[in-house]
C-alpha cells in the first residue's frame, strides 16, 4: 500500500487507477488506499484526500524512483495517444528534449484536430522548453498557424523576438502588418533579399507585382498558397477573370488554413460576382464552414457578400436572416467593415420598400462613419425620396463625394443624380452614361443594370424603340447571367414597352415577383391585358419613393384608357 501512495503522490492527483497497475503491477490493491482515507476517486483518477499529505509523501521517494515512475507514466500516455500527458511526464523526468518534441506534436495534432486554443497552449509549452535553432523552428510554425487562423497581433508579437535574426521571420511578420492594414510598416521591414520560397509567397501578399517571381516549382506544401497568392494578386489589379482560376484551384487544393480558406472563399465569390457569374459566387459562399475562432470583420464580410448576392438573386427572406446574423459582429469590428454592412442593410430597405427607415438609418450610419460607398447609398435613398429636401441632400452629398475616385462609389453617385433627373423630369442621360462607363471601368453589375433600368424608364417616355431595346438587352443579360432580381424589373419593362406596341407579351408574366414592387408592377400590367386583379397593389409601394409615384401613375393611366370616353 505504501508503495501504491508513492506512486500516486509522484504522478499527481488525476492518476488514473490503470496507470497505476501499469507501473507497479496488475496485482496491485489500490482499494484500500480509499479504505484508509489517503485518497479518492475524483473525476480524472486518484487525488489526495488531504493535499498536503501528497507533499509529505513525496518527500519519501528517490530522485531517481520517481524519474522511471514518470517515465513509465509517459510511456503509457504515449501509448493511449494522450501526447499532452506524456509530454509532461517527460518534463517531470528531466528528459527536456523528449518533452519540447512530444508538447511539438501535441500541438501539430490538436491543429489537425482543429483544437486552436489547444494547439497554441501546447506550441507555448514547446517554445518554453525549445533552445537555440529549436525554438526559432517552433516559433516560426507557430506564427504561420496564427497567421494561417487570422491572429495577426498575436503573429507579430510571437515573431519580434527572431525577427533581426531571421530573414524569413521578419517576411511573415510584414505579412502580419500587411493583413493589420499597416502596409507602409509592412513594406518598411520587409528583408531586401530573402529568396525563401515562403518569404516570396509574402511579398506576393505585399506588392501584386511581385506575384510574377513565385517560381513555378515549390515545396508541396507551400503550393495551395502560391495559387492563393496569384489570385489574390490578380484581383488587386482588377484582373477578375484571371483571378478566378487561381482562386478555384487554392479551394481545391484545401490548405489546413481556416483564415485563408475563408478569405479565398470571400474573394472568390467577390471575383465571379465582378464577372458577371453572381450564381457561382453565391454557390461558392453557401459552401463556407461558419467558424467562430476567424476575426470578427472577417466573418462579417463575408455575411456582408453573402447578402448582397442574395438580394441579386431576390431571395429576400434568407437576406433578412443573413442581416441578422451580421449585426451579432457590428461591435467587434473595424469601421471599414462596419461601413459595408451599413451599405448591404441600406440596400435591403431600398429594395424591399422600406424607404423612409432607409433614409433615417443612412443619415445616422453616415452620422456614425466617414466611407463614401455607404454615403453613396444615401445618395440612392435621396435620390428615391420625393421632396425638395431631399433634392437638396442628394445635391450635398454628391458635392461631398466628388473627390472620392473610386468607380464604385462615382458609378452609384451618378446612378443617384440620373434617377432623381429622370424623376424631375430633366435628361438624366449624362449622369446615366457616366454611372455606366463607372460600372465598366470598375465592374459593378448592380449599378450597370440599375442604370440600363432607368434610362429604359427614361426613353420609354420619349423614344419607345430605343427604350425597347434596352429592355431587350437588359433582360438577356440578366437573364442569361443569373441576376434574378433585376430580371424581374427588365422583364416587366420590356412587357409595358412590348404592350404599348400591342404585341402579345402574356407569357413574360409568368413568374412570381419576389418583392412589393414587382408584384405591383406585374398586377399593373395584367390589368392592361385585361387579367382580373383582386385588389390595388399600390398602398405596398408606398416605401419605394419616387418608384411608387411612378407606377401609380402608370396604374391611374390605365385606368383611364380603360374607361368610356
Amino acid at each position: 500500500m505504501r508503495q501504491a501512495l508513492h506512486t500516486v503522490a509522484v504522478l499527481g492527483d488525476g492518476t488514473p487507477n490503470e496507470l497505476v497497475r501499469f507501473v507497479l503491477g496488475d496485482d496491485i490493491d489500490l482499494s484500500r488506499l480509499e479504505a484508509e482515507g489517503f485518497v479518492e476517486m475524483g473525476e480524472q483518477g486518484l487525488e489526495f484526500v488531504v493535499p498536503f499529505l501528497r507533499e509529505a509523501v513525496l518527500g519519501h521517494v528517490s530522485a531517481q524512483q520517481a524519474k522511471d515512475w514518470h517515465l513509465q507514466a509517459a510511456r503509457w500516455y504515449q501509448q493511449k495517444g494522450r501526447l499532452f500527458e506524456s509530454a509532461r511526464h517527460l518534463e517531470a523526468a528531466g528528459d527536456s528534449l523528449s518533452a519540447f518534441r512530444f508538447w511539438r506534436l501535441a500541438a501539430q495534432r490538436a491543429w489537425a484536430e482543429m483544437q486552436y486554443d489547444r494547439a497554441f497552449g501546447a506550441y507555448r509549452e514547446a517554445l518554453r522548453l525549445a533552445e537555440g535553432n529549436l525554438q526559432a523552428t517552433t516559433a516560426l510554425e507557430m506564427a504561420e498557424r496564427l497567421l494561417s487562423l487570422g491572429r495577426f497581433a498575436e503573429a507579430s508579437e510571437m515573431l519580434s523576438p527572431h525577427a533581426p535574426l531571421n530573414p524569413l521571420a521578419e517576411a511573415l511578420r510584414a505579412e502580419a502588418f500587411f493583413e493589420r492594414g499597416m502596409l507602409e510598416e509592412a513594406l518598411a521591414i520587409f528583408p531586401a533579399a530573402c529568396e525563401e520560397p515562403r518569404a516570396l509567397l509574402a511579398r506576393a501578399r505585399l506588392l501584386p507585382q511581385e506575384a510574377q517571381s513565385i517560381p513555378p516549382e515549390l515545396p508541396q506544401n507551400l503550393q495551395p498558397l502560391a495559387y492563393l497568392r496569384l489570385g489574390q494578386a490578380a484581383l488587386r489589379q482588377q484582373s477578375y477573370a484571371e483571378a478566378v482560376p487561381w482562386l478555384q484551384a487554392y479551394l481545391e487544393a484545401g490548405e489546413p488554413a481556416p483564415y485563408r480558406e475563408a478569405l479565398g472563399r470571400l474573394e472568390l465569390a467577390q471575383a465571379l460576382w465582378r464577372c458577371y457569374r453572381p450564381g457561382e459566387a453565391l454557390g461558392a459562399l453557401q459552401e463556407r464552414t461558419p467558424n467562430p475562432d476567424l476575426p470578427a470583420a472577417l466573418q462579417l464580410e463575408g455575411l456582408c457578400e453573402l447578402a448582397a448576392l442574395q438580394m441579386d438573386a431576390a431571395l429576400y427572406r434568407p437576406t433578412y436572416a443573413t442581416l441578422e446574423l451580421m449585426a451579432r459582429y457590428l461591435p467587434n469590428v473595424p469601421p471599414a467593415a462596419k461601413a459595408k454592412a451599413y451599405a448591404v442593410r441600406l440596400r435591403y430597405l431600398l429594395e424591399t420598400g422600406y424607404l423612409q427607415e432607409a433614409v433615417q438609418w443612412g443619415e445616422r450610419a453616415c452620422g456614425e462613419l466617414a466611407d463614401g460607398w455607404l454615403a453613396a447609398h444615401l445618395a440612392l435613398a435621396h435620390a428615391l425620396a420625393p421632396g425638395d429636401a431631399h433634392t437638396r441632400a442628394l445635391e450635398r452629398l454628391a458635392q461631398g463625394l466628388r473627390y472620392d475616385d473610386h468607380p464604385d462609389t462615382q458609378g452609384l453617385i451618378q446612378l443617384a443624380l440620373g434617377t432623381r433627373a429622370w424623376h424631375l423630369g430633366f435628361d438624366p442621360r449624362k449622369a446615366l452614361k457616366a454611372a455606366l462607363v463607372a460600372a465598366r471601368r470598375h465592374p459593378n453589375p448592380w449599378v450597370y443594370h440599375r442604370s440600363l433600368l432607368v434610362l429604359g424608364l427614361y426613353h420609354s417616355e420619349r423614344n419607345p424603340t430605343r427604350a425597347r431595346h434596352l429592355a431587350q438587352y437588359l433582360m438577356n443579360h440578366t437573364g442569361k447571367t443569373g441576376f434574378v432580381a433585376m430580371h424581374e424589373l427588365a422583364r416587366l419593362l420590356r412587357v409595358q414597352l412590348e404592350l404599348e406596341q400591342g404585341r402579345e407579351v402574356l407569357h413574360l408574366l409568368q413568374f412570381q415577383p419576389s418583392n412589393a414592387f414587382s408584384h405591383a408592377w406585374r398586377a399593373a400590367l395584367l390589368r392592361r391585358l385585361g387579367e382580373s386583379v383582386p385588389a390595388s397593389p399600390l398602398r405596398a409601394v408606398e416605401g419605394y419613393g419616387i418608384l411608387g409615384e411612378w407606377l401609380k401613375h402608370f396604374w391611374d393611366s390605365g385606368l383611364a384608357a380603360s374607361s368610356p370616353s
